[in-house]
């Protein structure tokens, strides 16, 4: 990549392709942490920094690097994901000839995003970014990227004796509907901004329905109800590592072929039932921004 002077809009097209040239080179097969979680992810981020007076260039370019390096949940070192991440950034953006006063920013910010990082965020540009991370994890995201993980690393969806821990203690690398519980019902009491806790607040209560829906579906024996299919779909996507929907038309309203053998969300698009489109519907709104960008 060539010098160019420090504008945002250029910075933005030679950061995305740099960028998408890095995820060729290690061959990321993540769907969860793909190109278009980075994108919205640097969106949101510049979103929440218009709101806080914060660096726009800083937090898109954190962004589109803070998963640059992503290791699986059950690597015994995924603790330092963030950290691996934030060197790699430098070195990218030195590669890059990226302005150089800016740099220490971003390798805090990406290194500060993780939950299991546990490092203090330091500057608002950090706060912007752990915010807009943290909103995926949320909500629809929040659902989808959960089945999907447990999928593709094999582990089981619940513990159908005992789903919510009464009598046992939560382990969210056994059972993908702990991690409700262990981590995603924290988020919100962790946000920074206040767009952030703001739409956290709504994003967790459509978790915590989810979750609650499920549970009585499984007492009930309705193994066929929307929850479940929604859960099984994406785990049978993480096992065959699809992606979770088609990046530029998720619905397939733009006249292409609906493939579930290659998306995630295409199995679901046929369903008439009522939770699978209220479901729809609330992903919907996630990927439009949240209602927050123009």
């Amino acid at each position: 990549m060539t010098t160019i002077e420090p504008d945002l809009e250029n910075w933005i097209r030679h950061i995305e392709d740099g960028v998408r040239e890095e995820l060729i080179n290690t061959c990321s097969d993540d769907a969860s942490h793909d190109i278009g979680h980075l994108q919205r992810v640097s969106a949101l981020s510049r979103q929440f920094a218009k709101a806080e007076s914060g660096n726009e260039l800083v937090v898109y370019a954190a962004g589109m690097l803070h998963d640059i390096v992503n290791l699986p949940k059950n690597h015994p070192e995924a603790y330092k994901s963030s950290l691996l991440a934030s060197i790699r950034a430098k070195e990218l953006l030195t590669k890059w000839n990226f302005p150089e006063n800016l740099i220490a920013n971003i390798c805090h910010a990406v290194h500060a995003h993780s939950f299991s990082a546990n490092i203090e965020t330091e500057t608002i540009e950090a706060k912007c970014l752990q915010d807009a991370d943290r909103m995926e994890a949320l909500g629809a995201f929040g659902l989808i990227r959960t089945f999907y993980v447990s999928g593709k690393l094999g582990t089981q969806l619940m513990d159908e004796k005992d789903p919510i821990g009464l009598s046992r203690k939560l382990d969210d690398k056994t059972f993908a509907l702990d991690h409700f519980e262990q981590k995603l019902f924290t988020l919100q009491r962790t946000m920074k901004t206040k767009e952030g806790t703001k739409t956290a607040r709504s994003l967790s209560l459509f978790l915590e329905e989810f979750r609650n829906g499920i549970v009585e579906d499984l007492l009930k024996g309705n193994r066929s109800s929307g929850r479940f299919v929604i859960a099984d779909t994406y785990y049978l996507a993480g096992q065959k590592k699809l992606s979770l929907f088609h990046l530029e038309d998720p619905f397939a309203e733009k006249d292409r072929n609906v493939d579930p053998e290659q998306y995630g969300l295409d199995g679901l698009l046929g369903s008439c039932d009522g939770y699978i489109r209220l479901f729809k519907d609330q992903l919907r709104f996630e990927l439009n921004g949240y209602a927050l960008t123009k």
